[in-house]
């Protein structure tokens, strides 16, 4: 059987004429009926995430095969094997049932190519443009699953400063799944990479917020805190802004921009992906009322910003989270 995410809807807006509910009791009904039936084994493939593991703990079934969370994962769970093979293809989950479930996992290397399929799409990612060198990278930018998701990164505000620098905005906000992990960029980076790391298609939205509601969006920028899906070290990135978040209180410390506190009564701007704009998934600090203008597809500016300034992003500080480490070890196992 498959399942999704409850709370699809809210995390991709055109889902919203679908209801999603709680997988658990789903799986569990549903699996009762499939053994009532005869089946020998009973396998859901899920896009639930780190939820996988509820599911397993929850239910009667054999594996809990996964995706939604792009690392790779392997577990058993109260006899229930829990599976993620990770991103784009790079490795085979092979599962074995019956008695114990096992599983192994089979690393995909280069050793078979199709070199007219290769040169096919070579000559694809030539007519688009998608080959262009945009610029040359000297000190090789990480792009692991902990860049894209931790407080601050190169990679995080490389991107943070390409939205805002293209709009010429006050602040920017990118959430931490709007980078894909990958290869590092180093070298000559070409438009195809700069697809890769940002592959949304969302339009870069302009939207002006008083002091007030720019800090209210600040305070999601801790973005684990506030979904319980996701580890609490998940940070959204910041560009043009400064922001120290207590995660022992759970409260926003201090947030400036551009170096001076935020006046309540003056207008910012703030650059951001649509994404944050057509859903609450990430924060509720603003939406459609509240967009200036827009400006073509986000991931461009990306582009447009290696070609006028480079990529050499440093980090600088902009999100403190000094009791991070002493909230983490708090939590019970």
């Amino acid at each position: 059987m498959g399942v999704a995410h409850p709370k699809t809807d809210e995390i991709n807006p055109a889902a919203d004429p679908v209801e999603f509910s709680d997988p658990v009791p789903v799986v569990r009904e549903e699996a009762a009926t499939l053994r009532d039936a005869g089946a020998e084994h009973v396998v859901v493939v899920s896009h639930c995430g780190r939820g996988d593991a509820r599911i397993a703990r929850g239910t009667d079934v054999d594996a809990v095969l996964g995706g939604h969370v792009h690392d790779v994962h392997t577990d058993v769970i109260d006899g229930t094997a829990v599976v993620r093979p990770g991103r784009a293809g790079t490795h085979v989950s092979e599962v074995a049932l019956g008695g114990t479930p096992s599983v192994t996992i089979h690393e995909v290397d280069d050793s078979h190519v199709d070199d007219v399929l290769a040169e096919r799409l070579r000559e694809r990612m030539a007519e688009h443009g998608l080959d262009e060198v945009v610029a040359t990278v000297e000190h090789p930018i990480e792009r692991t699953e902990e860049t894209a998701t931790v407080a601050e990164s190169r990679v995080g505000n490389l991107v943070a400063d390409a939205l805002r620098w293209r709009v010429g905005a006050d602040v920017a906000l990118s959430p931490p799944g709007a980078i894909r992990a990958g290869p590092p960029l180093a070298g000559d980076v070409t438009v195809a990479q700069l697809h890769n790391l940002t592959p949304y298609e969302d339009d870069l939205a302009v939207v002006e917020l008083p002091g007030d509601r720019l800090r209210e969006a600040f305070v999601a920028v801790p973005f684990g805190y506030h979904d319980e899906d996701h580890p609490d070290r998940f940070c959204s990135h910041v560009s043009g802004a400064h922001v120290v978040w207590d995660d022992e209180a759970g409260t926003l410390r201090e947030a400036t921009v551009d170096g001076e506190p935020i006046d309540p009564d003056r207008q910012y701007t703030v650059a951001v992906a649509d994404y944050l704009v057509e859903t609450d998934h990430v924060t509720g600090a603003f939406d459609e009322d509240d967009v200036a203008a827009r400006h073509g597809i986000a991931r461009e500016a990306v582009v447009e910003y290696a070609r006028a300034v480079g990529l050499d992003p440093s980090i600088e500080g902009r999100v403190e989270r000094p009791t991070l480490a002493a909230a983490e070890s708090a939590v019970p196992e």
